[in-house]
């Protein structure tokens, strides 16, 4: 193809491509301003499951990242959630990704809304420098890039989830830069191919990473068939060989947060294939009928994931009579049908050849990489407008364009019964592209095309009437309780809260209100949780079965009738908060008085506080323990009728069969903390006997004892937590998090840096 190489200036034509790119940033902050935030400031105070993990994580953990950054800490252990959990394992909220900097510079409810404006930017940009170096016209390229960056799945990641909007825009970028490497680019593309496959690892959402890494190599793929016939092997080994570069260059890039987040994974419910059949379609998943109805349905309404845009129907099958684009126009074919086929089938017989694929297992909703159909669709659109662009050049070919657009409107009207708005949208897309098609006047030729132009960029940008609130325009949803959180912080010492809200889309008393509000709290809400914790939570739920049906995610639900609540003294749990109106769990509660008791009544807001007068408290000495061989065995010791917390503990590890002797009827000692911060905690005891130091806080790798100086094993105590041995005296002991896998991480990712650096000055000399 031609158009990128139009008659005028190198000067000139960057100053027209910087306005184009300068026009598609508005256009993305107009789209954000006029058809998300100002509809639904207007709705009702309601929210749905549409975007609550906006309030129930996004905000909650961008507080806590934020507070760590400016502190001058890397955000590697978070102590405010279960017992402790490794923050920077956890990959989602992004805390290394260069392009969240809004949050370290906004509060997390205005922060939220500018990474959102900045990556649809940001994906604008990148598809339309995709789509100029495939060398097609600006108007071609702008269709292309504000039909991806709005389309129904794009903009419905963005309404959700900021991490999966920003692993998602980063794929145009990675095939741009290895359309410049397959093609003889120089080692500066490397570079940026290395950089575009590290970010979307940064960004914090693997799976549609994973989807763009299929696309990817389906892409270079293809290119490297196609060169076969022109390089010969030397060529294709070569092309090969700097693909493989880049790609472990950006492994290596994102190393300091993937090896941290294997670690974590491997120790998780939801670890590497381990998510079965109904874990994955949790939520039941779209129907084939669904995906397919959404995609020609133009009625105004909430963002839909196969709606690309009518005009971009009649687009789309017109890029099959392009020239110029060769390999590349088959991979966008191919991509567009990877996308679409294996979202369509994944709930049919079909959509097992799918979950055959490596990793096709480690996500739930696999239909989400209907993400490639948008994408490569949004390509192809582009691909149709330059081919109607080009037409009096290519005259030819006219006869085929009124063919090609009579039978795909033919189609979409008799195959789904379109609404009237799409009934509209349809026939005057197809009558432009028959003008366009047929008049030969360049100037009421380019008119045409700019016209149907303007109606695929403007139908998705109208089409999207977001009915989901943002805490942008609801500051205080989660400050509702303030009183109930200014208690707990004030009695609560290093104690654990058990905060039970009214259910899970209770943003007024959320499981992350432990780190929001500096409480600590017993429960999380957390994919990436610990299997020790899940196995261990198991033992205190009302309905275990309810579990069994979705992946852990650190909440509890107790069962406060059963003798196994009592598990939870284990945690050094003193509080528990309750919606008023539960009566319920209150008389449940009242069963157990007067080990628990009322401590705070309803005080304006619609919680309570009970207090339990028998949590273990977090530091003490036990004098007998008993040897378990897994966590199994030591959940079944804890349970047994003879177990007694307040004097024996059970051990796991290397020498927990020699830890203590068989001395019972000695209760536990509290031991004083001396500092207590997030990667470590001193503690001060003094023995006159051999004992077992607990510490309540999670037990992990990375968490290493010192004791008066001297290293010693750290132990894992009542199946979760932390314990040290320790012989008769005075002894200072030392917690410190040093995890190997964020050291060998950080050195893999500075040598990375350092590669990545020599080899794009190595370019430029």
């Amino acid at each position: 193809m031609s158009g990128a190489g139009r008659a005028g200036s190198p000067g000139a034509s960057r100053l027209r491509d910087c306005l184009a790119l300068a026009g598609l940033a508005l256009v993305t902050l107009a789209f954000w301003k006029l058809r998300i935030l100002d509809p639904a400031s207007e709705s009702p105070l309601v929210r749905n499951l549409g975007n609550v993990d906006l309030f129930t994580y996004i905000v909650p953990v961008a507080t806590g990242i934020r507070d760590s950054w400016l502190s001058g800490e890397l955000p590697l252990w978070n102590p405010y959630q279960g017992a402790g959990h490794p923050a920077l394992a956890t990959l989602l909220p992004g805390s290394l990704y260069p392009f969240n900097f809004p949050y370290l510079l906004f509060e997390a409810r205005i922060a939220v809304e500018l990474v959102a404006v900045l990556h649809l930017s940001m994906g604008a940009v990148f598809m339309y420098m995709l789509a100029r170096v495939w060398g097609l016209g600006r108007i071609a390229c702008v269709v292309a890039a504000t039909t991806f960056v709005l389309s129904g799945f794009v903009v419905s990641r963005a309404n959700w989830f900021p991490p999966a909007l920003a692993a998602s825009i980063w794929l145009p970028a990675s095939l741009l830069a290895a359309d410049r490497v397959v093609r003889g680019g120089g080692s500066r593309w490397v570079v940026a191919l290395a950089a575009s496959i590290a970010m979307p690892i940064l960004a914090g959402w693997l799976q549609l990473w994973t989807y763009s890494m299929y696309a990817l190599v389906l892409y270079c793929g293809l290119h490297w068939i196609a060169a076969g016939r022109v390089v010969g092997s030397p060529g294709r080994l070569r092309m090969v060989g700097l693909l493989g570069l880049g790609a472990g260059l950006g492994l290596a890039l994102a190393a300091v947060q993937l090896l941290p987040s294997f670690e974590l994974q491997a120790l998780s419910p939801r670890r590497t294939g381990s998510l079965s059949t109904s874990e994955m379609m949790l939520f039941g998943g779209t129907a084939p009928g669904q995906l397919i109805a959404s995609a020609t349905n133009a009625v105004v309404g909430p963002p839909r994931w196969t709606y690309l845009g009518i005009p971009a129907l009649i687009l789309i099958p017109l890029s099959l009579l392009a020239r110029g684009m060769g390999v590349r126009l088959a991979a966008l074919w191919s991509i567009l049908a990877l996308g679409a086929g294996v979202a369509l089938t994944v709930h049919t017989e079909w959509g097992r050849a799918f979950l055959s694929v490596p990793s096709a297992q480690w996500f739930r909703e696999p239909q989400r990489i209907v993400f490639l159909y948008a994408f490569a669709g949004a390509a192809l659109a582009g691909v149709g407008t330059h081919v109607l662009s080009s037409l009096d050049r290519n005259r030819h070919r006219r006869w085929l364009v009124p063919v090609v657009v009579l039978s795909v409107a033919a189609l979409v009207s008799l195959s789904q019964r379109p609404s009237g708005p799409t009934h509209a949208l349809l026939w005057s897309s197809a009558l432009l592209a028959l003008a366009g098609s047929l008049i030969r006047s360049p100037g009421l030729h380019r008119g045409i095309v700019g016209v149907l132009a303007l109606l695929a960029v403007a139908d998705p940008f109208l089409a999207t009437r977001n009915t989901n609130r943002h805490p942008f325009h609801e500051p205080g949803l989660q400050d509702q309780e303030q009183s109930v959180f200014a208690y707990l912080r004030s009695r609560q010492g290093l104690d654990r809260s058990l905060l039970l809200g009214g259910s899970r889309l209770d943003f007024a008393m959320m499981a992350k209100h432990g780190t929001l509000e500096r409480i600590y709290s017993a429960t999380d809400y957390e994919p990436l949780s610990l299997a020790r914790r899940a196995r261990f939570f198991r033992l205190l739920d009302r309905d275990e079965s309810a579990r069994s049906r979705r992946p852990f995610s650190g909440w509890l639900d107790p069962d406060i009738t059963s003798s196994k609540f009592d598990l939870l003294d284990l945690m050094s749990v003193r509080f528990l908060v309750l919606h008023h109106l539960n009566r319920r769990l209150r008389s449940d509660l009242a069963e157990r008085s007067p080990i628990w008791s009322l401590a705070r009544p309803r005080k304006g807001g619609q919680y309570v506080v009970y207090e339990n007068r028998g949590a273990l408290p977090r530091a003490y000495l036990a004098f007998h323990g008993e040897a378990a061989a897994s966590q199994d065995d030591a959940l079944s010791a804890l349970t047994s009728a003879d177990f007694d917390p307040r004097q024996s503990v059970v051990l796991e590890g290397l020498s927990a069969t020699v830890a203590l002797p068989a001395l019972s009827g000695v209760a536990i000692e509290p031991v004083r903390i001396v500092r207590y911060e997030p990667k470590r905690v001193i503690v001060e005891a003094e023995l006159s006997r051999r004992g077992v130091l607990v510490l309540t806080d999670t037990v992990y790798p990375g968490w290493i004892a010192r004791v008066n100086g001297t290293h010693h094993e750290v132990l894992t105590a009542n199946a979760q937590f932390r314990a040290v041995v320790l012989e008769p005296g005075k002894h200072r002991v030392e917690f410190v998090y040093r995890p190997s896998s964020v050291r060998l991480g950080g050195a893999t990712t500075l040598v990375a840096l350092v590669v990545a650096g020599l080899l794009y000055l190595r370019q430029r000399r």
